[in-house]
């Protein structure tokens, strides 16, 4: 099972240029900041023809807040620099779980303007693919 925290500390250590990684709220979000959240989907659970015993994986619905400065352009540059890397990968171990795949749900990061404070922030949301364990 991967948790938000499993991921945030994955994301800490691909060297990503952030100053704070966090997940869930923060109510006050420093500038160079990488939100993760839980992404509200309408899936129901992948449960393969004959029984969770043959079901080989599960998803995890993420959501990447990138909050980062009082640039427009600054902030773009920083979340496409991100989606590359996200679109770049194969297959890897998170923890000591398979990721099959990462699946990218926009064609680039998506702006959702500013927060309250003028800083700009794009949001990355996105499926990760992983291997199921039994419990």
């Amino acid at each position: 099972m991967l948790t938000l925290t499993n991921i945030r500390e994955w994301l800490e250590g691909m060297d990503l240029g952030f100053d704070f990684y966090y997940e869930g709220k923060l109510d006050s979000k420093k500038e160079k900041s990488l939100g993760v959240y839980q992404l509200e989907t309408n899936n129901i659970p992948r449960i393969a023809l004959g029984g969770l015993a043959n079901t080989k994986y599960k998803t995890k619905p993420i959501s990447l807040l990138v909050h980062w400065d009082m640039y427009h352009d600054h902030t773009e540059k920083k979340a496409l620099e991100l989606y590359s890397k996200l679109e770049r990968l194969e297959q890897f171990d998170l923890n000591d779980t398979r990721v099959y795949y990462v699946e990218l749900l926009n064609n680039e990061p998506v702006d959702v303007h500013t927060d309250d404070t003028g800083i700009y922030e794009r949001v990355i949301q996105l499926i990760i693919y992983y291997e199921r364990k039994e419990a």
